[in-house]
């Protein structure tokens, strides 16, 4: 297994600066994803790390030495790309024993591999067919199968899975999660769905034009964003964020007030003065129609059934605003609707800096 380390790492292409000064720490046999927008620079991180793409400054370290200088194939690693990158004229099991042959292990030696990692990805049937006769999800543990025969210290995983339909991408995230648990091997997964990194990382890497806005365990991100952005990344559907201002409602109290005129008594100070502007955030699954302390008043103007749930839009506060309810509620279009929200729900962020408020006790 391998520890990775990126000490202020940037990259420029000619006057544009892609990555700013990333420091990144990943343990032994951790699953680590990169995740953001397209363009925020998380797959030019991981092929620097690949050695596909030369950084423009600082270290970068596997198991505690420097690599910069070092060819791909030196740094030990395996890379599974977005398109599978399967030679057509090439059986399975020749594609998966490619760089062994290359490599010129010997026969019997690159047949057991082939074989184990076959069987490992559970495609032991397939070994004697084309990539023409496979489905995405079967090329996928092809391209996974050719990565574990080299026995690396690092994988790396490059929007693996954006080309599969909805449910197999649901079916490989799993498959994957149990790779990673069989094998333990230090893994970097770039991806631009929250969602694909909240359910198989240990730890998410959220990035924003070539920067770090936050890194943490999934639940982390989830429960406490540092900022704006991190907080309508994450989750699904998106965090409500709301314009609204901090109001002085008696001596040691604050309240926050919407544009409707409705308010909400927080008991919880924030350090700021009086007709403080801010933006509330609110998840739409801590939004309920069971009776509570703070609750606020709306009228529906959208409901979408998923199944077990319904997606509903409201006008609230002065604004439109989401919640995730249990398809059993019987909110309906047009319907006036008052919901709950608990204290430890409410977010609230600076308009200006974009960061999270704290809260004093």
């Amino acid at each position: 297994m391998g520890s990775i380390e990126l000490r202020q790492i940037n990259k420029r292409y000619g006057d544009v600066e892609v990555i700013k000064s990333l420091d990144l720490n990943i343990d032994n046999g951790e699953f680590v994803a990169l995740v953001g927008p397209s363009g925020c620079g998380k797959s030019t991180t991981l092929r620097m790390v690949a050695g596909l793409e030369e950084a423009s400054g600082g270290d970068i370290l596997i198991q505690g030495k420097r690599v910069n200088d070092w060819s791909p194939k030196k740094r030990n690693i395996a890379m599974v790309f977005q398109n599978y990158a399967l030679y057509p004229h090439m059986s399975v099991g020749d594609n998966i024993g490619l760089n062994l042959r290359i490599s010129r292990l010997p026969k019997s030696e690159i047949k057991k591999r082939v074989a184990d990692a076959a069987r490992l990805l559970e495609i032991s049937d397939l070994l004697d067919r084309r990539p023409a006769q496979l489905s995405g999800g079967q090329r996928q543990r092809v391209a996974m199968g050719r990565a574990i025969v080299r026995n690396p210290s690092v994988f790396l995983f490059d929007e693996p899975l954006s080309n599969l339909d909805a449910l197999l991408r649901v079916q490989m995230r799993g498959e994957i999660k149990r790779f990673h648990k069989m094998t333990r091997r230090t893994t970097i997964y770039v991806t631009h769905d929250q969602i694909e990194a909240m359910t198989l990382a240990d730890r998410v890497v959220v990035m924003r034009n070539g920067d770090v806005s936050q890194m943490g365990r999934p639940e982390e991100l989830y429960v406490d964003p540092a900022n704006l952005f991190v907080a309508g990344f994450i989750g699904s559907p998106r965090m409500n964020l709301v314009p609204a201002q901090l109001r002085n409602t008696a001596e040691h109290a604050q309240a926050i007030s919407f544009s409707d005129g409705q308010s909400i008594e927080l008991e919880d100070r924030v350090a700021c003065a009086d007709g403080t502007d801010i933006i509330v955030g609110i998840r739409p699954e801590h939004l309920s129609t069971s009776p509570g302390r703070h609750h606020l008043n709306g009228k529906v103007f959208m409901t979408e059934f998923t199944g077990g749930n319904t997606i509903v839009t409201a006008n609230i506060g002065g604004s439109e605003m989401t919640c995730l309810l249990e398809s059993r509620s019987g909110v309906r279009d047009d319907e006036d609707i008052k919901l709950s929200v608990s204290q430890d729900d409410i977010h609230l962020f600076d308009p200006k800096s974009g960061q999270r408020l704290a809260r004093q006790s």
